[in-house]
């Protein structure tokens, strides 16, 4: 499943580049919050912001910090999606 959000640009659902094992889903208009990184943006925001850091080195280290229980547990990244709309359309055929 990969999320679109629409932008005309973008591939669409049965364009022959897609390969048949992907599912598109493309979020309703004006509808940010059903976006699963707009609320990985706010998680990140408040780790690292009103921070001051000496290096980038530094801030790059608490970003990955702050993404590793993502990489490590996927139910923290099906958190994102939340429930109800996102995961309907996961199921979606």
């Amino acid at each position: 499943m990969v999320i679109w959000d629409g932008a005309g640009f973008h591939h669409k659902q049965g364009d022959l580049r897609i390969p048949r094992n992907i599912h598109l889903v493309q979020l309703p208009a004006y509808s940010p919050e059903l976006n699963p990184i707009e609320r990985l943006w706010d998680i990140m925001k408040d780790k690292i912001c009103n921070r001051i850091f000496e290096t980038l080195d530094s801030v790059e280290e608490k970003i990955s910090e702050a993404l590793k229980p993502y990489r490590e547990d996927s139910s923290y990244a099906l958190g994102l999606a939340g429930d109800g709309w996102m995961h309907s359309q996961a199921n979606v055929s």
